[in-house]
């Protein structure tokens, strides 16, 4: 009996499972490879420290102080810039202080600085006196009258020769008389009130003599000249004094007045006259 090659071998094959009341059978889970379950144990780490602040180290820049004197001095060491601008700072508030005593000066000692016709009272001339009569009264004319003419008789006009015009400009009178020149205050108050515009009556040995008045306080502004005057025929010359002083919380002001004239290339200055400066007045 021949065997035929070409025939496939019946191989056994596996045994399904059946089916009862028709319901799915699986298989078991296969296990999984797990490391923990190959022996090896979880290791807890330890927590981390909690924040904290780094101890101070010798090289590290340390916090400014908070004492302004201290702190002025830390930055002064730190860095050359702060030098430089601590100097700068310095000197500009020396440079307000200074600005501003000069400016409270100028105004302590001209209280009208800023007026319209605070410079003109200075230099205002003598008061004018006495009453002008708007209405005069003329005597009536009358008489007996004349058939004389008063007229000149008429003659031919001359030519005079022409002359270039020129402006003519004021001069001031010249000092008259020779002789030493004096100058005294004869009338004068012995007290005055700051800020008030006080007469000064100067009396000069040369009639029209220039004459003004120097005053010298024990306090700011310390010194003041008035306006110049020409003295009349009789060598009379009425001054203006501008009282203008400061610092009435340090004591009595007092002041020394001069009177100064000046005629024929001389010069002669008056004695003393003390005057006591009052706080308040005009102002």
């Amino acid at each position: 009996m021949m065997n035929k090659p070409d025939t496939p071998v019946h191989m056994p094959q596996p045994e399904l499972p059946t089916r009862d009341s028709g319901k799915l059978v699986l298989p078991p889970p296969v296990s999984e490879y797990s490391p923990v379950a190959d022996g090896q144990k979880t290791v807890a780490r330890p927590l981390p420290p909690p924040l904290t602040r780094p101890p101070f180290v010798a090289g590290r820049s340390a916090p400014p102080p908070r004492a302004p004197l201290a702190k002025i001095s830390y930055y002064w060491r730190k860095d050359p810039a702060y030098k430089v601008f601590i100097i700068a700072t310095c000197m500009v508030l020396i440079a307000g202080i200074v600005f501003v005593s000069l400016a409270a000066a100028a105004v302590v000692g001209n209280p009208n600085l800023f007026s319209a016709n605070g410079s003109n009272v200075a230099q205002s001339g003598s008061t004018p006196t006495g009453t002008v009569d708007l209405q005069p009264v003329f005597p009536t004319p009358g008489g007996s009258g004349s058939t004389q003419s008063s007229q000149p008789p008429v003659t031919s006009t001359p030519v005079l020769p022409s002359t270039p015009e020129t402006t003519p400009t004021t001069q001031p009178t010249p000092p008259q008389n020779g002789g030493t020149l004096t100058v005294q205050i004869t009338s004068i108050p012995s007290q005055v009130f700051n800020g008030e515009i006080v007469q000064v009556v100067v009396t000069t040995s040369i009639p029209g003599a220039f004459v003004h008045l120097q005053v010298v306080y024990n306090a700011p502004p310390y010194y003041y000249i008035s306006g110049t005057q020409q003295a009349d025929g009789s060598g009379n010359a009425i001054l203006f004094w501008h009282v203008g002083v400061g610092g009435f919380t340090h004591g009595h002001i007092t002041a020394r007045v001069y009177a100064v004239a000046t005629a024929n290339g001389q010069r002669a200055i008056s004695p003393q006259a003390t005057v006591q400066v009052m706080n308040g007045g005009i102002g």
